[in-house]
Parts: structure tokens; sequence; C-alpha cells
């Protein structure tokens, strides 16, 4: 079985809580945790975090961006791409990650759409589980991706 390194820093990251929880802001974990083999707190560095409410993306800047290096299987990578709607909405390209103190590894990210830029709120701290949860426009997680693919 063939294993790929992908940096998650979102909804697909392990639930802060209860690894078995479904928290509204990594529901998505639940879809591919039987394909994760192995996780470990990372960094993405050069890169900006931004919040569109609920969901995040990442565009190039001169952050940090907190999350987790998962080595999944393939089909839990194709199941990523699904979740992220891959290559027509965000975007996945290797990078260089900090999976250490002294360990830079090579993974797999979703990048946000360029045209998205404009309406995210970036997260001063690089970490989604920091964001502000006061804010809500009334969409759900599906209806507010659903509406901004088609969109952007």
């Amino acid at each position: 079985m063939t294993l790929v390194k992908l940096f998650v820093y979102g909804t697909l990251r392990t639930p802060a809580g209860a690894k078995d929880s479904a928290e509204p802001d990594t529901r998505n974990h639940l879809r591919i945790a039987n394909e994760i083999r192995s996780s470990e707190p990372a960094l993405l560095h050069g890169a900006q975090l931004l919040s569109f409410i609920h969901y995040p993306g990442i565009v190039s800047g001169e952050a940090t961006v907190t999350g987790e290096l998962f080595e999944l299987t393939e089909e839990g990578l194709e199941i990523c791409d699904g979740i992220e709607s891959h290559p027509d909405f965000f975007w996945r390209t290797e990078v260089s990650v900090q999976a250490s103190i002294s360990s830079e590894v090579t993974a797999w990210v979703y990048w946000a759409p360029d045209t998205m830029v404009d309406s995210g709120t970036p997260i001063a701290s690089g970490d989604w589980f920091d964001r502000d949860r006061s804010v809500s426009d009334g969409r759900t997680l599906e209806s507010a991706l659903a509406e901004d693919r088609a969109k952007y």
C-alpha cells in the first residue's frame, strides 16, 4: 500500500476533543479517519490562513500556519480531493512542512483559489482552532461550500 503525506489545517484536522467526535470545525476528519496511518503536529511557513466563516483556506504569505501532517492512503487523498473539490476549487501542491523541531518533509497541501483572497478574514495566530467562532452567516458548511464553489 502506498502512503502519501498531507498537511491539513482546517476541517480535515483531528478534532481538538475526542478523536472520534465530529466537531463542527473538523467535521470532514471523520470522512478520512480510517485512511490515516499516522499524524503529528506540523507547521507550514510562508502562508496566510484565512477564514471563510465555515471553513479555512491558505494563500501565499509571510505567516505560519498550524496544522497536522497526516500519512494516509492514496484512497484517503482521493477522498480529500473530493472534499476540497481539487482541482476545480481548492488546488493541491507539494510544499515543505516543518513536522518537528528539526524535521522538514515534503507534503501535499490545499490552497484557496486566488479569487477568494479578498473575501477571507486573516486568522492572526495561523490556527483554525483560534478563529472567531462568533461569526455566522446562517449557512451550513455544506451550503457555504456549494455556494462558494459556484461563485469562485
